[in-house]
């Protein structure tokens, strides 16, 4: 059963708004690399096709001005197929590969952040007769982070026939 996206909307607030502390700004031009692990929610007509999945990723940002930083990301997902497309095609799984290139606005000095982007994705399925697709992709979304460790939640939508839309929620580190 995979969750409403109004239930996940809701638990993403209430922990963008627990961890929303204020900080101070750390302006550096030198390029910040993070890795990210997380859930990818599928949501739609993708969220009664897949289960709650996992989501890998890596990314790089650099700062372009002090109100704005560049983010190119990486990642890798993987949802089980739903138990009522399983009794149907049997028991398999979705892989998503992609790459996604961000703009990262920070909100005043809290912490937060919003977060836009365009990218390109695969998706590919192990289930027979099933082939590889790739198209463009779209996300937004927001962020809280403190110190090296951020969380973030984002929209994201491939634009296949159908479309794919999940929401992948991660915990990232900074080094």
């Amino acid at each position: 059963m995979s969750a409403s996206p109004v239930r996940v909307a809701t638990l993403v607030t209430a922990l963008v708004s627990l961890l929303a502390v204020p900080a101070a700004a750390q302006r550096s031009d030198a390029p910040r690399f993070a890795v990210t692990l997380g859930a990818g929610v599928p949501i739609g007509d993708m969220g009664d096709a897949a289960k709650t999945g996992y989501v890998i990723g890596a990314q790089v940002e650099m700062p372009v001005t002090d109100r704005f930083t560049a983010r190119i990301s990486g990642d890798y997902a993987r949802y089980a197929f739903s138990n009522d497309l399983a009794d149907v095609v049997g028991d398999g799984h979705w892989t998503q590969i992609g790459v996604m290139a961000s703009a990262i606005v920070p909100v005043q000095t809290t912490g937060v952040y919003l977060l836009g982007g365009l990218g390109f994705y695969q998706m590919d399925s192990n289930a027979s007769g099933s082939d590889a697709e790739s198209d463009l992709a779209y996300t937004f979304g927001a962020g809280v982070g403190r110190g090296r460790w951020f969380l973030k939640a984002r929209y994201q939508s491939i634009q296949l026939d159908p479309e794919m839309h999940s929401m992948p929620i991660v915990l990232g580190w900074k080094f």
